[in-house]
């Protein structure tokens, strides 16, 4: 029985892109899942929000899915020019993305750490790494506080 190849180490990137707009990433455990719930509140008061997952490929080159709730994969050398083309085009929009790759590519404004129960020391180094910035980690992550998340946000921006 063949073992799945494990997915690309991240990326170094010497400076993170700027992104228009406000941009939440989710690390970890059900980040995309979270990222969905965090949305869905946004979405219904009206916000111009987006999903954006980024998962990273051994293959060359890259592949966009989907708009509202879009999925990038590509290789991690593809990752910051894949990154760059997708971003907002206006100071209003609200990203939530999620996977690890993402804020290593871009600077963002919350980064929410999901432990899933896993301690920070047994992940990773590059991953060990965005722990460190996490303005939030959850250790099992619900909807109440993707709720107030999205409050949150709403309120920051009037």
């Amino acid at each position: 029985m063949r073992r799945p190849l494990a997915p690309p180490p991240l990326p170094t990137i010497e400076a993170r892109l700027a992104w228009r707009g406000t941009l939440v990433c989710v690390v970890g455990a059900s980040a995309s899942s979270f990222a969905a719930q965090i949305a869905e509140p946004l979405r219904a008061r009206g916000a111009d929000v987006r999903t954006l997952r980024v998962e990273l490929r051994h293959a060359e080159g890259a592949s966009v899915e989907g708009e509202r709730d879009a999925v990038l994969r590509c290789h991690p050398e593809a990752l910051a020019r894949e990154l760059a083309a997708l971003a907002p085009q206006n100071d209003g929009a609200i990203t939530i993305g999620s996977g690890a790759a993402l804020p290593v590519a871009v600077k963002p404004d919350l980064l929410v750490w999901i432990s899933g129960g896993e301690s920070v020391l047994g992940v990773d180094p590059a991953l060990r790494a965005l722990a460190g910035e996490a303005q939030l980690v959850l250790e099992d992550p619900r909807e109440e506080a993707a709720r107030a998340l999205a409050d949150a946000l709403l309120r920051d921006r009037t």
